[in-house]
């Protein structure tokens, strides 16, 4: 039986100065196009935050988890580009998680103008999220009305560590979360600041897990 559940490959990166435009032009023009084409991948955005750390995030959006690991997508791995070798050795802070999207409310197409990204390692028990996602997710006064969308992606190492030539180019690779919760929204910050504040007042250990914002630079579908 086919694999159906959707999946997802989040990255957060900082480029070092003197590449910065680079990079931006690699990730737009060769990049996200390269990404996109693979077999199995529906879209993919970036994100920045001029205040956040690290400042670039990077989500694609896959049919199913089996594209994760995939020979099509591990072979373009294993034969990055001349631009993608040099750009991906002036990455720096780097966090590659991939896995299952385990929970999802909201639009499934479009983009919103922000995204609140959560890195959540202190919470074991999924499920004491999604029984809180649901509550809030069917009570409209409760903060996620004016959200385009929430996916909660549980990350896998398999995914997530794949040992693979472009992988070797980076040095300093930060450790995957188990679990990422992605707030989007067309009407700006506070609304998403809002959301997670809803969530927080539940399950308060949250509000230690690395939390940013940042706005759509680009994003691309197949």
């Amino acid at each position: 039986m086919p694999d159906s559940h959707i999946g997802m490959v989040v990255i957060w990166n900082d480029i070092n100065e003197e590449m910065r435009d680079e990079f931006v032009q690699w990730h737009s023009t060769e990049h996200l196009p390269e990404r996109v084409s693979i077999p199995g991948f529906i879209s993919g955005q970036r994100w920045y935050g001029e205040h956040a750390s690290p400042q670039y995030l990077t989500t694609y959006v896959t049919q199913n988890t089996g594209v994760l690991t995939s020979d099509a997508y591990v072979q373009r791995l294993n034969n990055p580009t001349p631009w993608t070798l040099k750009t991906v050795a002036a990455f720096c802070n780097t966090c590659r998680a991939a896995g299952e999207v385990i929970w999802e409310y909201g639009s499934k197409k479009g983009y919103g103008g922000h995204i609140l990204a959560i890195q959540i390692t202190e919470l074991e028990n999924p499920s004491i999220l999604t029984a809180h996602l649901n509550f809030l997710a069917n009570s409209p006064d409760q903060g996620f009305a004016e959200l385009l969308r929430v996916r909660l992606v549980l990350t896998t190492p398999n995914a997530s560590q794949l040992p693979t030539a472009e992988r070797a180019v980076r040095t300093g690779d930060q450790n995957e979360p188990n679990l990422i919760l992605l707030l989007e929204s067309f009407s700006g910050e506070d609304v998403l600041r809002h959301a997670f504040s809803k969530i927080t007042a539940h399950i308060p250990k949250l509000i230690h897990s690395s939390t940013d914002i940042y706005a759509l630079q680009t994003g691309i579908m197949s």
